[in-house]
């Protein structure tokens, strides 16, 4: 498993404005987390 941290960026609707989230998310490979697949085949 490899972990990489995505950050995207998001918008609070109650706070009316933007604000960048980070998540830490696994990955199957370091191939796949460089094409952002988060599904595993196999």
């Amino acid at each position: 498993m490899v972990y990489k941290t995505i950050i995207d960026q998001a918008y609070d609707p109650v706070r009316k404005k933007k604000y960048v989230r980070h998540q830490s998310l696994p990955f199957c490979s370091e191939e796949h987390a460089n094409h952002h697949q988060w599904s595993c085949e196999g």
